[in-house]
């Protein structure tokens, strides 16, 4: 069963960020965001604004769309 967009979004945002080696409070205290919030996302709880996407690809210092096209794949597997 493909995983829905906001599980798909989780899932990338935690991959994305242990890669970096950030922790979901050091990912929130660099971005302005709330810790809660960052784990709402990642647990697949919400889906994040593009501003909000645009925010964390920076932090995570990657380009929005890679962060799409990471959501975009796990979607379709």
């Amino acid at each position: 069963m493909k995983p829905d967009l906001k599980t798909a979004f989780g899932d990338a945002l935690r991959s994305l960020r242990s890669k970096k080696g950030f922790t979901q409070q050091q990912l929130a205290d660099y971005t302005g965001m709330d810790r809660a919030y960052i784990s709402e996302l990642e647990r697949g709880l919400l889906l994040p604004s593009i501003e909000t996407i645009f925010k964390l690809a920076k932090e995570l210092k990657i380009k929005p769309g890679a962060m799409v096209d990471e959501v975009n794949q796990r979607v379709n597997r």
